[in-house]
C-alpha cells in the first residue's frame, strides 16, 4: 500500500515537474523572439516594436508635461492575449467597431480607408467629412455629444473594440472609457511639432486595423510630395521671402504660435519669414495688441483670421487692423476655403494628413511664381 501510495505520488511530481518544464521552456521561447524597432521617420513621440506576431506601440508624451505613460500591445484576433506587459494595453486585432473623438481621428482613417469601422464619433459639428455626416443622418453611426457631456451609456451600449481619445491634460474623459471597461487608444498627433510628423499618425492608427504596409505606402508618397514642395523655397534669398503675422486678438490678447510650433514650421518650408520665428516656445504666446501692432505693422502675409469673415468685419472687431500693411494691400488668407455647414474646418482634418496640400497653398500664397498653376486648396484670400 505504501509502494502504491508512494508511485502515485512520484507520478503527480512527475507531472507537476514536466508541466512546469513545458511552461518555462514557452516563456524562454516567447523571450527569445527577437524585437525590431521600426522607426519613424518624422514622429518622435511615439515608437513602433515588432515581436513575432505582436506589434507594441509606445507613445512618449500623451500631452504637455504628461506623467503618464502609455503602451499598447496588438495580437492576432483569435488568439490568447501574450502574457507579461502588465502596464500595457492589449488589443486583439484588426478591430471593427471604434469610437473617435477628435477629427484628425477620423481623417487617419479616412486615409486608410477605415471610415465604416468607426461606430460612434463625438463633437460632429466640428466634423468636415461628408461621409461620416451621411452615416449619422441615416442613423448608421451614432453622435455621443462633447467632452464636456460625453454619454458614456451609449458609448457603452454600441459595443466597440476600442476607444480613440486625446487630452490636453485638463480634461480626462478616457479615464472614463477605462472604468467602463472600454479599451482607450491615447491619439497625441498634436505633440509633434513638425507637419510629416503630425501626419505619420497616420501609420500608428493602421496597425489597429492591419493596414500598415498600405498607410506606410501612401504617407511615404506625401512626404515625397511635401519635400518635393519644400525644395521649391530652398533657393528664395531671405530678403525675398515675405514677412508674416498670423492669427488675430481674442478677449484682449493675440496669441501667436511660437517660434517652434507646427505652424511656424510650415511657414518657414513654404519660404516665408514668420516675425517670432527666433521665439523657442512650440505652444501659443499672449501678447498685447500693442506689441504685435508695432512688431506686425509691417507684415507682408497675414494668415489665419479666421474669426472674421470679410475685411469689414475685421475692421468692425478693432479698427487697429486697417493699420496693418496686409489688412491695407488685402494679404490676408485663411483655411477657409473648406468647411463644413456647421463650422468643420478640413484644414483640420484631412489637412492634418496632407500636409503636402497645406504647403503648397502656403508656397502659392508666398511665391506664387513658385506654382503657377495651382490652386488654393485649404486657404482662400479674405473678402472685401
Amino acid at each position: 500500500m505504501k509502494l502504491f501510495l508512494f508511485n502515485i505520488l512520484f507520478f503527480l511530481i512527475l507531472c507537476s515537474s514536466f508541466s512546469c518544464s513545458s511552461k518555462i521552456e514557452k516563456e524562454n521561447a516567447e523571450n527569445s523572439i527577437q524585437a525590431d524597432t521600426i522607426h519613424a521617420a518624422f514622429a518622435k513621440n511615439f515608437t513602433v516594436v515588432k515581436k513575432g506576431d505582436l506589434t507594441i506601440l509606445t507613445i512618449g508624451e500623451a500631452w504637455r508635461d504628461s506623467k503618464e505613460k502609455f503602451q499598447y500591445v496588438l495580437y492576432p484576433k483569435g488568439s490568447k492575449a501574450p502574457n507579461g506587459f502588465e502596464n500595457a494595453v492589449k488589443i486583439a486585432v484588426p478591430v471593427e467597431r471604434v469610437i473617435c473623438t477628435g477629427t484628425s481621428q477620423i481623417a487617419f482613417l479616412d486615409f486608410i480607408g477605415a471610415t465604416d469601422k468607426i461606430a460612434a464619433i463625438s463633437d460632429s459639428k466640428y466634423v468636415f467629412n461628408e461621409k461620416i455626416h451621411k452615416r449619422i443622418k441615416t442613423g448608421n453611426l451614432a453622435e455621443l455629444g462633447n467632452d464636456q457631456g460625453l454619454n458614456y451609456e451609449k458609448a457603452l451600449s454600441i459595443n466597440p473594440d476600442l476607444v480613440f481619445a486625446f487630452s490636453f491634460g485638463r480634461t480626462q474623459s478616457h479615464k472614463k472609457f477605462e472604468e467602463l471597461g472600454i479599451p482607450v487608444v491615447m491619439i497625441s498627433e498634436f505633440m509633434e511639432d513638425s507637419p510629416l510628423g503630425r501626419a505619420e499618425w497616420v501609420v500608428f492608427m493602421s496597425y489597429f486595423f492591419g493596414k500598415s504596409d498600405f498607410a506606410q505606402k501612401e504617407f511615404n508618397k506625401i512626404a515625397k510630395k511635401y519635400l518635393e514642395i519644400q525644395q521649391m523655397s530652398r533657393d528664395i534669398p531671405h530678403e525675398q521671402k515675405p514677412k508674416v503675422l498670423v492669427g488675430m486678438a481674442q478677449e484682449g490678447s493675440w496669441y501667436v504660435p511660437g517660434g517652434k510650433s507646427y505652424t511656424a514650421q510650415f511657414i518657414a518650408d513654404a519660404g516665408g519669414n514668420y516675425l517670432w520665428s527666433e521665439n523657442n516656445e512650440k505652444g501659443g504666446i499672449p501678447i498685447d495688441f500693442e506689441s504685435v501692432l508695432y512688431k506686425g505693422l509691417d507684415a507682408d502675409i497675414w494668415l489665419n483670421v479666421v474669426l472674421a469673415r470679410d475685411k469689414k468685419q475685421l475692421y468692425s472687431a478693432d479698427s487697429r487692423y486697417a493699420s496693418f500693411k496686409a489688412f491695407k494691400n488685402s494679404s490676408i488668407y485663411s483655411y477657409t476655403a473648406r468647411i463644413s455647414e456647421n463650422g468643420g474646418y478640413d484644414f483640420y482634418e484631412s489637412g492634418i494628413v496632407r500636409p503636402d496640400l497645406v504647403l503648397a497653398d502656403l508656397i502659392k500664397i508666398f511665391h506664387p511664381q513658385k506654382l503657377p498653376e495651382q490652386d488654393l486648396y485649404y486657404y482662400e484670400k479674405m473678402k472685401e
